[in-house]
Order: structure tokens, then C-alpha cells, then sequence
């Protein structure tokens, strides 16, 4: 970062508060948890609201979502890459329109006001196109809900483009490993997505393509492909740069996880799921400690905070609905990425 940046403060910051993190050494201390009002203590540190579970759940879900989004706009006001952060953050904004866009197919007559979208107008519901009018997601209406699928693979693509391209405009001295995790996010996203569609879906590959996140510049569907018997042949639908093509092609071969893909796709993408997460959180920690003074270590500490909201949220849920240790073993904790 520049000087004038005070990143010195910004790194403090960032790891006084994920030293706080449950995924960072405290897992133990979530399993002991037994009730949602002993979750909400524990980890808001305040009593719960007196509301049924499932507004519990809601309410804790959104405050830990405040939360993130509060932080995370201390470290721009701190002296962060604002324009950088506040790209990060829309992804919190996807996340909330993919849960307008689920409530809408299912037909809910209530919901909870999103998390951090500027203009929603809650109102207009079950409009999703009135909801949504004065936001950037004007475009999504009744039709676009009946697609939902493709809506959020849309979603999806602007938002990896856009901080693709802000970040990609920065020098190299200030991104540092940034494009190389955001750039290990798309491929393995796509990478689970293809594998779910063929499992759960039937789809070919030719009907899978359209429904990935391709990336200027770089194979970014390339493991994906490896993932499905008729998907040999999928590549970038994106225009590549005369002089990036060369050097970046294919650095998908040379990535040690390439070596995994075979297993992970035999066992299946929810076992690949959670394989991809745990290397991506390893990666932002590795990068959090020693890719000091880049963007590197504030994505890395933005992808570990959505895993502990992640974590804390699959905990609730959990909790909810009463799970076994095995659902929880299989499903809730594989969300923390291995040892910390």
C-alpha cells in the first residue's frame, strides 16, 4: 500500500480482530455451545433477544452481518483501498439478493430486511422488480426468479468482474497476492458449481458453460472441466489480452491443487466443497500473516471473515434443528478450513 495508507494500523487491526475469530484456535469452544441464546452470548456477548428460534436465528445472522460490513468499512475509513473494500462488500449485498431471489421462488409472504443494500424498498413485496427498483439489481424480475440459476451465476460474474478489473488496475507492489486468491476462488467456485449441476442436475457440459464464471485472461474453467467427462474442451468464454495469454494460460496445471482434482471429484462436491474451502482459508491465513502492506491481506481477512460468519451461521441453524455431532461433523465444521 502507499505510505500515506497507514497500513501499519490497517494490519493491527485486522489481526487484533482475528485473533478473536472462532475459526482461529476457538473451535472447541463453539462445539460446547448447546442452545442458540448461549450461541448469541458467546459469540455477540450480549443476552438474546426473547423471540422463537427462527427470528433468533435472523437476528443472528444479521448482526454478525453488521458486523462484517462495519469492520471491513473501519479498515477503508483507516486508511484502506476504499474502492477495493467496498467491491469486497458486495458480495455481502449478493448474498442478500440471492436470499430475496430463494424467498421469492418459495413464495414467502415475510421477510427479514436484507443486510446493506441501499435503496431495497421491502414495501413492494412480493414485487422482487419493485423491491429491488431503486438498487443496482433493477433488472431482476419475475422472470429472472423463474431463472434463478442463471439470475445468480449473473450475480456472480459481475461481481468477480468488477473486482477483477479494480484490482487487476492496480500496480503489482499494492495488489500483491490478491489476484492469485481471487483467482484460486473462481476456479474452484466453478469447480464445486459444475460438479453439483452434473450430480444433483444432469446437466452436460455444454448446458453447464453458460452457468460459470469465466475470468479475462485466465483459464478460470479449466479445473472444471477436468471435473466432468464431456467438459475437457471448457475454457474462458472471456476475450484474453494479447500479452497475458501466454504467461497466464495455464497456471491451473501448475497449482498444486490441481493435483487433488481426481480424488475430490471422485468423492463427490460436497466433500469437495469443504476440501476448497479449507485450502482457500489456509491460503488467506498464510497470506493475512506474510502478504503484509498489499490488498493481499485485507482480501485474505475479508474471505476469513465471511468463513466465520460462514461457521457462526451454520452453527444457528444447526442448533435450530437440532443436528446430530454427524451432520455436524460432516456439514458445520469442515466450514472452519482445518486447523488454524
Amino acid at each position: 500500500m502507499g505510505r500515506g495508507e497507514n497500513f501499519e494500523f490497517l494490519q493491527a487491526r485486522m489481526l487484533g480482530l482475528y485473533s478473536r475469530f472462532f475459526l482461529n484456535g476457538r473451535i472447541q469452544t463453539l462445539r460446547q455451545v448447546r442452545s442458540l441464546p448461549e450461541l448469541w452470548e458467546l459469540a455477540i456477548g450480549t443476552p438474546p433477544p426473547a423471540v422463537p428460534e427462527s427470528a433468533l436465528v435472523e437476528a443472528f445472522e444479521r448482526k454478525i452481518l453488521d458486523t462484517v460490513v462495519h469492520d471491513m468499512l473501519s479498515l477503508a475509513e483507516g486508511g484502506g483501498s476504499r474502492q477495493c473494500i467496498v467491491a469486497m462488500l458486495r458480495r455481502i449485498e449478493l448474498m442478500q439478493v440471492k436470499h430475496l431471489l430463494h424467498a421469492r421462488c418459495a413464495n414467502l409472504t415475510q421477510i427479514s430486511p436484507p443486510v446493506a443494500i441501499p435503496g431495497i424498498n421491502l414495501d413492494q413485496w412480493p414485487d422482487i422488480h419493485g423491491v429491488l427498483r431503486n438498487t443496482p439489481y433493477a433488472w431482476i424480475d419475475e422472470a429472472a426468479c423463474k431463472d434463478s440459476a442463471r439470475t445468480e451465476q449473473m450475480l456472480d460474474a459481475a461481481y468477480y468482474r468488477d473486482l477483477w478489473e479494480i484490482l487487476r488496475a492496480l500496480p503489482a507492489s499494492r495488489r500483491g497476492s490478491v489476484t492469485e486468491l481471487l483467482r484460486f476462488e473462481i476456479a474452484t467456485q466453478n469447480l464445486v458449481w459444475a460438479m453439483r449441476l452434473r450430480k444433483y442436475f444432469g446437466l452436460d457440459a455444454a448446458r453447464i458453460q453458460p452457468l460459470l464464471v469465466p475470468v479475462p485472461d485466465e483459464d478460470s474453467l479449466a479445473w472444471a472441466g477436468r471435473a466432468l467427462p464431456d467438459g475437457m474442451g471448457l475454457s474462458s468464454a472471456a476475450p484474453r489480452t494479447a500479452g497475458l495469454a501466454h504467461t497466464q494460460e495455464r497456471w491451473s496445471q501448475h497449482d498444486p491443487f490441481s493435483n487433488r482434482l481426481e480424488g475430490l471429484v471422485r468423492e463427490g462436491p460436497v466433500v469437495a466443497e469443504a476440501a476448497v474451502q479449507q485450502e482457500l482459508l489456509q491460503r488467506c491465513r498464510k497470506a493475512l500473516h506474510f502478504d503484509q502492506c498489499t490488498l493481499g491481506s485485507i482480501y485474505a481477512f475479508f474471505q476469513l471473515y465471511l468463513a466465520e460468519f460462514s461457521l457462526l451461521a451454520g452453527c444457528a441453524e444447526a442448533l435450530r434443528l437440532h443436528a446430530g455431532k454427524e451432520d455436524m461433523m460432516r456439514y458445520i465444521w469442515p466450514m472452519a478450513g482445518g486447523a488454524a
